[in-house]
């Protein structure tokens, strides 16, 4: 029984065997192997020509051009609050027709400049809007004085934090004479904020002198 059971046993797995090895299942492998890699091989070529800018011209180059030019006409003359979120919005379209295109088009290289430039402009004019947003804030706690002294500190602050927000910016930025007129009004209203407070201060060490 046991040698009866053994080669049993050696005649199924040599069977099994000359199953495996057989020509006509090994070919089957083969196929289905090749088959899943010309699938594989076929999804990333469509993926890879489908992207933007990889197959002939590259019309994001240009169209991006023009948004970014529209961004830097608004800030020319003497825009307003609204013009830098247009413009803003402008840069922001700008960049995203380049972002996609990818690193194996002929156009990276002269995307990947202008995304930096334009990026640069962008954070400018982020940079402007949050000095604008201090500078609303100060004048709006300047409103409807007197004030006691620990408001006037808190806008003479905001008026600073404003002013070093724009300072830095330099010519190359966007909107870059508008920058400087608005450093004008901010440090004059600076400087009324800060007499104000020293005034006060004055006068009520005054008060506490004469209460003595």
């Amino acid at each position: 029984f046991f040698f009866s059971s053994r080669r049993r046993h050696t005649r199924l797995q040599g069977d099994w065997s000359s199953d495996v090895c057989s020509s006509d299942l090994m070919a089957n492998f083969w196929n289905y192997g090749v088959a899943v890699l010309i699938v594989v091989t076929s999804g990333s070529l469509a993926y890879g020509v489908t992207r933007p800018c990889v197959v002939g011209g590259c019309d994001r180059l240009e169209r991006s051009q023009g948004f970014h030019q529209q961004a830097l006409t608004t800030l020319l003359s003497s825009p307003t609050a609204q013009d830098i979120l247009t413009a803003q919005s402008n840069l922001q379209t700008a960049l995203d027709l380049l972002t996609p295109i990818p690193v194996w088009s002929v156009h990276h290289g002269s995307a990947q400049a202008s995304l930096e430039r334009y990026n640069a402009d962008l954070a400018g004019l982020r940079t402007i809007l949050q000095a604008q947003q201090k500078a609303f804030e100060a004048a709006k706690l300047s409103q409807a004085p007197p004030h006691s002294v620990e408001r006037w500190v808190t806008i003479h602050l905001l008026w600073q934090q404003a002013i070093d927000q724009l300072a830095p910016l330099t010519a190359s930025s966007p909107a870059y004479d508008y920058v400087q007129k608005k450093l004008m009004v901010y440090r004059t209203d600076r400087k009324s904020t800060r007499l104000n407070s020293s005034h006060l201060v004055i006068s009520y060490a005054v008060f506490c002198l004469k209460k003595k």
